[in-house]
């Protein structure tokens, strides 16, 4: 009894002595990090990583400081591998735990790990900062940047492109009140695909081939967001983030959102990610549907709108709307209804009303360009909710995804006194446009060299529009396929095939009559 006691004591002074060594280890990491980081470059007050902390010091508007606090989880993935391992450690062994010291050890970790990686990432944009472009003289002027983004919309999945029997009133004035493009394009009709070439302004042909994720954002894929935050802008990203990481590390200064479509939880999540950290959100435990998501961005927006406010800078903010998630998750995944189709869009333009509306109150409407578009078209398996609604007009959907009705998107920009209302394109445009069209909104010294896109600046206030001299597509599920397009001329090789086709889109939007015969020499011209 006296040995197995004397046992006892020699086992919890050795794993206090532990924990005492594992507590000086993360915080002497934590400790020498912050040393060097201030050391190699002290922090931008501008910069993201501080805008980042700074942002998530404040509450929320729309919920009280007890709910942001109690939103935060028990635990987390720590970043750091020496860090990590020492967790490991202190899970592992039983001494830990039974000396009472396990919990206290482990969130000091924790807190060493976020302290590493905000220094890690402070230092990082440090170096950028300091060729980070002033907002003097005409870059003053220049507009604050909302670009709202929908996973996958129809191209006439709105009334203002003639839907009639789903209800989308707000973004319809939205286009009254600016401009609507008939032939916008998305840069695939693969999700990860679209949203690569959304942001790099680089066609899918571009995508590096000696990887095998060749579409998801690496460190090396420079962004719109990077590009505008060297630019002077203040950058935000809300919404839906599958790309394994955080958007902090892409030109994001701020973000609020998920990393998977599970996480939304059918429209009312119990956890969103802000920065860093991930919140409870308390309403919502246990299968409460008390907070929808719709009111959860209407409200991390209104507090990133004032917060922005007191810096007195421009702003670029990227909403990205998942309309994926309609089909819930507790139904195993099955087929959405067509009456579910209709609630998730009209669910998602009351949700566009929403942010427009939180932009208002902020007094930024006059001073704000407005973009909304979607990533990628319909997916070839929503064939029966795109006949239902007639959801891609006279466009073909098509299982290979290099049809029209798996591309064309709706396109919709609002900027007050300088985009005329009511007015409508047929220029033909693609998302890779979309990131030098913001870069010269923003006047930003420091544009892509290396683009498939064009401004569209000169067609939204009405001046002569260069056109693109070809677009390509390409697909890599399975064997590849491609799209060469020059003007109205559409030529398509099919995954795994030889044969060539040719379209005229002016006569044949359907693409229903392959001319290739009657046009080699257009052919010539488009497959050189």
């Amino acid at each position: 009894m006296l040995q197995r006691e004397d046992r006892r004591v020699r086992q919890k002074l050795w794993s206090e002595r532990c924990g005492w060594w594992v507590l000086l280890a993360g915080v002497g990491v934590s400790s020498l990090a912050v040393t060097a980081g201030l050391s190699a470059a002290p922090p931008d007050p501008d910069g993201p990583a501080e805008t980042a902390r700074q942002a998530e010091s404040q509450d929320g508007e729309g919920f009280s400081a007890d709910e942001r606090e109690a939103r935060r989880p028990d635990s987390q993935e720590l970043q750091s591998p020496l860090l990590r391992g020492l967790k490991q450690t202190i899970g592992d062994l039983d001494a830990f735990e039974e000396s009472g010291t396990a919990g206290a050890l482990t969130r000091q970790l924790e807190q060493a790990d976020q302290e590493l990686s905000l220094i890690r990432q402070q230092n990082r944009l440090a170096l950028k900062s300091i060729n980070r472009q002033s907002r003097v003289g005409r870059a003053r002027q220049s507009p604050n940047l909302l670009l709202i983004t929908i996973d996958r919309l129809g191209w006439r999945e709105l009334g203002c492109y003639g839907q009639e029997q789903i209800r989308t009133p707000r973004i319809d004035e939205l286009a009254q009140q600016g401009m609507r493009l008939n032939r916008f394009y998305a840069g695939s009709a693969d999700a990860q695909a679209a949203r690569w070439t959304l942001l790099t302004g680089l066609n899918t042909g571009h995508a590096p081939a000696d990887r095998s994720d060749r579409y998801r954002i690496h460190g090396a894929d420079q962004t719109m967001a990077e590009w505008l935050w060297e630019a002077g802008y203040v950058t935000a990203c809300f919404g839906l983030w599958p790309n394994g990481d955080q958007p902090t590390l892409h030109g994001f200064e701020h973000w609020s959102g998920f990393r998977t479509e599970a996480e939304i939880g059918g429209g009312y999540p119990e956890t969103i990610h802000v920065d860093g950290a991930e919140f409870r959100v308390l309403e919502n435990r246990d299968g409460a549907r008390q907070v929808s998501v719709n009111r959860l961005f209407a409200s991390e927006l209104h507090s990133w709108f004032e917060h922005v406010r007191t810096q007195r800078r421009q702003f670029f903010a990227h909403v990205m709307l998942n309309t994926i998630s309609r089909v819930a998750a507790e139904d195993g995944g099955r087929e959405e209804t067509a009456e579910e189709r209709r609630e998730i869009v009209e669910r998602t333009d009351q949700l566009v009303g929403q942010l427009l509306d939180v932009l208002r109150a902020a007094g930024l409407v006059d001073r704000t360009c407005v973009v909304v578009t979607a990533e990628s078209g319909p997916a070839p398996t929503e064939s029966k909710i795109v006949q239902t609604f007639n959801l891609t007009g006279e466009l073909r959907l098509a299982e290979h995804g290099l049809a029209e009705g798996n591309l064309r998107v709706p396109m919709v920009v609002r900027w007050p006194k300088y985009v005329a209302a009511g007015t409508v394109s047929d220029y033909s445009a693609v998302t890779c446009d979309l990131v030098p069209t913001l870069c010269e909104l923003a006047i930003a010294q420091h544009r892509p060299q290396r683009t498939d896109g064009i401004s569209l600046v000169p067609l939204l206030v009405g001046r002569d529009q260069p056109e693109h001299p070809l677009l390509y597509w390409e697909t890599t599920a399975g064997q590849k396929g491609q799209i060469a397009r020059m003007g109205a001329w559409k030529c398509v090789r099919l995954p795994g095939s030889r044969v060539i086709s040719l379209y005229n889109l002016d006569d044949d939007p359907a693409e229903a009559i392959n001319v290739a015969d009657r046009h080699p020499e257009v052919l010539k011209q488009l497959t050189r």
